[in-house]
């Protein structure tokens, strides 16, 4: 089997490269495409502390932190109290933080994480925003608006509260699409021997598209124990969500295009679509549609080989 190599061709941000493959064998003509399913490009971020601001219990935020990052402080726990948010380089945004159903709020002497480490916090380890929380027996929701609709949006959540308690915190972020994941905030040991409350995990959403209206919810419940916490939340803002390639014969035209979330869009097939590893293990195998989803979430990093028709194959990297 023989190859020949074409230059690279700067479509979609040069991130497709063509190769041609001829057999002489099977006579038959395979297009090799390569482009990477992680290609969204990251334009802003947003750090954001929830908590009172009465020294008692809560601190609002020194800015810039010890890392030189700028975070908003969200104070509004009442019902439609809302804050602008300003990202990590000190820009105000368009973006709002609404609280859309009531909640309470509390931190420092009461169960607050007072200490925490940038071994496992990395640069949100800053106490003031680690110390207090907002909280609740029943579930709450808060709105972002103002968001672009051509972007997405991908969410940290942390919540952390010192008792033998097992508490888990709900999420469920809902634009164009939803994400539902859950955060452990206490419980026995959970942060290392004697430390019964949170002290390194994050909850990481996919990324989320806001509504035609430019706007992200977030609903908060309890899954396990008396109440739900947030202490802190990291926003990040991605362009460049799908990237796509076209590829046209004799026969058929064929479109992949790498969409948010980890999904790959494959149309035009008529038959099957099949994924392969690089061992040559068939690892996803579906029949054809007008549009045929492939969720990639779940598959490790490396290169993969996508087979369609049993005639065309597109290389991808995740």
């Amino acid at each position: 089997m023989s190859y020949i190599n074409i230059k690279s061709t700067n479509y979609f941000n040069n991130n497709l490269k063509f190769t041609f493959m001829k057999s002489n064998l099977l006579l038959l003509s395979v297009i090799l495409m390569s482009f990477s399913l992680g290609a969204q490009t990251l334009e802003q971020r947003f750090f954001i502390d929830f908590g009172p601001n009465d020294v008692t219990n809560g601190n609002v935020m020194a800015n810039p932190d010890a890392n030189g990052k700028y975070w908003t402080s969200f104070t509004g726990s009442a019902l439609n109290d809302n804050i602008t948010l300003t990202n990590t380089t000190n820009v105000t945004s368009t973006y709002v933080l609404t609280t859309t159903t009531a909640c309470q709020k509390n931190g420092i002497l009461n169960g607050g994480l007072l200490t925490s480490d940038p071994a496992l916090l990395g640069e949100m380890a800053i106490n003031t925003a680690t110390q207090d929380y907002f909280y609740n027996n029943v579930p709450a929701s808060f709105k972002i608006s103002g968001l672009n609709p051509a972007k997405g949006y991908k969410f940290y959540t942390f919540g952390s509260r010192n008792t033998a308690e097992v508490r888990t915190t709900q999420y469920i972020f809902t634009g164009t699409n939803t994400f539902t994941g859950t955060n452990q905030t206490s419980g026995p040991g959970l942060g290392g021997g004697a430390v019964n409350q949170n002290t390194q995990t994050f909850l990481n959403s996919t990324i989320i598209t806001p509504n035609s209206a430019g706007e992200i919810t977030i609903a908060v419940s309890v899954v396990a124990g008396t109440y739900w916490h947030l202490n802190m939340m990291k926003l990040e803002e991605y362009s460049n969500l799908s990237t796509g390639l076209k590829q046209t014969n004799s026969s058929s035209d064929i479109e992949v295009y790498n969409k948010i979330n980890q999904q790959i869009v494959v149309k035009g097939a008529k038959q099957t679509i099949e994924l392969y590893n690089q061992a040559g293990m068939r690892i996803i195998s579906q029949t054809a549609a007008d549009e045929t989803y492939l969720n990639t979430s779940n598959i490790s990093k490396g290169m993969y080989i996508l087979v369609v028709d049993k005639i065309k194959s597109f290389k991808l990297i995740n």
